[in-house]
């Protein structure tokens, strides 16, 4: 019977889950898709101290227990979706007991994992993220990360207005637009007498960077892949977030990174302990410029125009990882 993958994603993802899974297929495990939305209304968890069968999860696709899994790829994590049947405080409860069971009994599957839950959680910090790249000598913009009013203002005339304004969290749970959020803006003076909002949610406050372009850059197991995004027609707005971008607006492009910025980048992957991450950089006039890392950020369009062979990779990485266990294993 062939190992299975566990494929974590949602409902909503497509194209790249695909991709991967058929190249785990390839390599001779069975893929099987856990849309993490989809919990606990249309599959089971089960995990008991007593007896030696660890995690069972009963699904569509059949029952597997631990030991049919060889190991994990965390494409995407999403929140349970439970119905509004409920009285609202007892829906909230109940998204809460399933969110904290899944990511529990997932975190019990003792298998390699690109990359585990615990790793993902610390290397979304962005304010680590920024001091680890600084000191491996990448350049970063000026950041400021604050509820204060008083200090957005004081950053703001220190870097003589050019300052955009964005969000901490991902924009996306898949390769789709996403349909309510606040993308990256440039900070005008008449916002500075508004923000009132800032008592409800921090933002992140970063110095605009002059760009010749930006670079997605997608790290998989010690290589760099990159995608060079360019735009035409586009706006204001699209310059200085491309996620506003129309259709028929961004065009990707091949793009060589020097090497020295790879050699960087793999040292923040390797402090970060990711295998897998999506980098965002700026290319300006006085250099390269990084912004983010996103541990399960987005990577398809590169594949699917640039045809770079990304999922290839991912399932290479994960499979390294397995046989690299079983050598460990077999040697104790």
């Amino acid at each position: 019977m062939k190992k299975a993958i566990l494929s974590l994603t949602h409902s909503g993802d497509y194209y790249t889950i695909d991709k991967v899974n058929h190249a785990l297929e390839g390599l001779g495990y069975r893929a099987v898709r856990l849309n993490c939305d989809q919990f606990p209304t249309q599959f089971q968890f089960s995990f008991a101290t007593s007896g030696n069968h660890g995690l069972v999860i009963q699904h569509p696709d059949g029952e597997f227990r631990q030991v049919d899994i060889a190991g994990v790829w965390m494409r995407k994590n999403h929140l349970p979706v439970i119905e509004n049947t409920l009285d609202t405080p007892i829906r909230q409860q109940c998204i809460r007991e399933s969110e904290e069971a899944k990511n529990i009994l997932l975190a019990a599957v003792d298998v390699p994992w690109i990359d585990r839950f615990e790793t993902i959680r610390r290397a979304e910090n962005k304010l680590l993220q920024l001091q680890l790249a600084a000191q491996l000598g990448l350049k970063i913009p000026s950041t400021l990360i604050s509820n204060s009013p008083q200090e957005v203002r004081h950053f703001y005339r220190q870097n003589k207005g050019n300052v955009v304004v964005k969000m901490l969290t991902p924009a996306s749970q898949s390769m789709g637009r996403p349909p309510h959020f606040l993308y990256t803006r440039e900070l005008e003076p008449e916002h500075l007498e508004n923000l009132d909002g800032l008592s409800l949610s921090p933002m992140v406050f970063q110095q605009k960077i002059d760009k010749e372009y930006e670079l997605r850059i997608v790290y998989v197991g010690g290589q760099c892949f990159c995608g060079k995004l360019t735009t035409k027609n586009a706006s204001s707005l699209t310059q200085i977030d491309w996620r506003q971008a129309r259709v028929g607006e961004l065009i990707w492009q091949d793009a060589e990174l020097p090497p020295s910025l790879c050699h960087k980048i793999g040292a923040l992957m390797q402090r970060l302990e990711l295998t897998f991450g999506a980098i965002d950089v700026i290319k300006s006039p006085k250099g390269y410029i990084f912004l983010e890392v996103n541990p399960c950020g987005e990577w398809g369009m590169l594949e699917k125009y640039l045809e770079l062979p990304i999922a290839k990779h991912i399932a290479l990485a994960l499979h390294d990882k397995i046989v690299a266990a079983q050598i460990r294993i077999s040697a104790e």
